[in-house]
């Protein structure tokens, strides 16, 4: 596959799951690939193959000779989806600490300022995406690709909800502030108040998510 398909298909594809994420394209839509190669001003080959990426990772069902739906979540998947968080961040944040492992904490930091960032020009695309990649960072803490790559495939489910949610400027900044006692706690080798703040952020993200606080 030449290095211009490549950049093609990688485009359609971000721009897709972002139209997705952010409602654009709301659950229940179908699309068309003949119509989204005209929107996107691109061949359809390139359109299919992210909207083969999309399907695999739940954010469009495939309808035979119909078109791609766009998934809705449920509650209960959105809750489903923190509980699984909390778990793989809570081992990860016992196993660095009982076990003495160098934490690196750039990575955290920088998504953070990049939040901030983003936030102080109401770009909340990029913040969403910091958040995300904040989290990949925590969970890179010890060497486990696999954690790393259920924690990438959490992200990519239908959540657009959890995108709306934090458009609310003030939520953002409360995320922030979390994602610094996380951060703070664990500099200090404190795992109980790392713990505790974990705990405390991954509710109020699903709480902020399902639009209860």
């Amino acid at each position: 596959m030449g290095k211009d398909t490549n950049l093609l298909r990688d485009k359609a594809y971000r721009e897709l799951k972002r139209a997705i994420v952010t409602g654009e394209y709301g659950s229940n839509s179908v699309l068309y690939e003949s119509a989204i190669s005209k929107t996107l001003g691109t061949s359809r080959t390139p359109v299919r193959e992210a909207l083969m990426r999309l399907t695999e990772e739940g954010l469009v069902k495939n309808l035979p000779n119909h078109g791609y739906l766009v998934t809705a979540i449920t509650i209960k998947e959105i809750e489903e989806i923190f509980e699984l968080r909390l778990c793989l961040e809570k081992y990860v944040i016992e196993t660095a600490l009982n076990n003495d492992i160098p934490i690196n904490l750039e990575e955290m930091e920088r998504q953070i300022e990049e939040q901030e960032k983003a936030l102080a020009e109401e770009d909340f695309w990029d913040s969403f995406e910091a958040d995300h990649y904040f989290h990949i960072a925590l969970i890179s803490i010890i060497d486990n690709g696999t954690l790393i790559n259920l924690m990438r495939g959490l992200k990519d489910k239908p959540i657009q909800s959890g995108y709306r949610s934090l458009r609310r400027g003030g939520k953002q900044s409360e995320a922030i502030l979390e994602h610094k006692e996380i951060v703070a706690a664990l500099r200090n080798g404190d795992k109980k108040s790392a713990l505790a703040a974990l705990m405390k952020h991954i509710t109020n993200a699903k709480n902020r998510t399902l639009g209860i606080a």
